[in-house]
């Protein structure tokens, strides 16, 4: 039986693909996707809060209505699933050439992942932020943030400038 301290344990877990290659070379730790996996069904048998976030990248919207599926039909219990879009920061700018994709090269496959999560009735956030890759990320370069979603029954659409 588990046992753990009664700190809370509520958080965001990535997971970043269905694919467990492309999960552990996202985070760069051979058998990184099975032990997140492991940790965030072990953490739900504790009673915790359990939501995914994913960053999505170059390297990860190709798969994301497969991510969907995955998430709906294996971690069907998970509180709130986030879609988020890439922010210029840490080890990104590094990256960038690797892993910057324009969130409109991506639509097509976040309103199919929407759609999963739709039908499922998976509770979900999509935030895109969208400025040019070669601007510096701070609080004020980031100049539109867009986030839609279902939060229990009702949708929203916030938008900030």
């Amino acid at each position: 039986m588990l046992q753990f301290n009664k700190t809370r344990h509520d958080g965001w877990y990535p997971v970043y693909s269905d694919d467990a290659t492309i999960h552990d070379y996202v985070v760069q730790a051979t058998g990184a996707f099975d032990e997140t996996i492991t940790g965030i069904l072990n953490l739900k048998e504790l009673k915790t809060t359990s939501r995914d976030s994913s960053v999505l990248h170059r390297q990860t919207v190709d798969r994301l209505p497969q991510l969907a599926e995955f998430i709906s039909r294996n971690l069907l219990f998970v509180d709130q699933v986030a879609l988020m879009g890439l922010e210029i920061t840490g080890f990104t700018r590094a990256n960038l050439e690797q892993l910057w994709i324009d969130p409109k090269d991506y639509s097509t496959q976040l309103k199919k992942a929407a759609s999963i999560f739709e039908a499922y009735r998976i509770p979900f956030l999509i935030t895109t932020i969208s400025c040019a890759p070669s601007i510096k990320a701070s609080g004020n370069t980031v100049t539109n943030r867009l986030a839609i979603g279902r939060m229990n029954t009702s949708r929203f659409a916030i938008r900030v400038q």
